[in-house]
C-alpha cells in the first residue's frame, strides 16, 4: 500500500510531502492507516457485492 502514501514516483520519504509537512507524526500515520483501511474495506465490499450479484 505504498501507492496510497506516494502517488507520484518512487517512495522517497522527506522529499515531497506537500500538505503533510505540518506534523508527520502520529496523526499523519493514523490518517494514512485510516485511508488504507478505508480503501481496502471499499474494495472488499465492492468484490463481495459483485460476487453476490453474479451468483444471483
Amino acid at each position: 500500500m505504498i501507492a496510497v502514501q506516494w502517488p507520484i514516483g518512487p517512495p522517497r520519504p522527506g522529499r515531497r510531502w506537500g500538505r503533510h509537512r505540518t506534523r508527520p507524526g502520529r496523526a499523519g500515520r493514523l490518517l494514512g492507516h485510516a485511508l488504507t483501511a478505508a480503501m481496502v474495506f471499499g474494495l472488499l465490499a465492492l468484490f463481495v457485492a459483485v460476487t453476490v450479484g453474479w451468483l444471483r
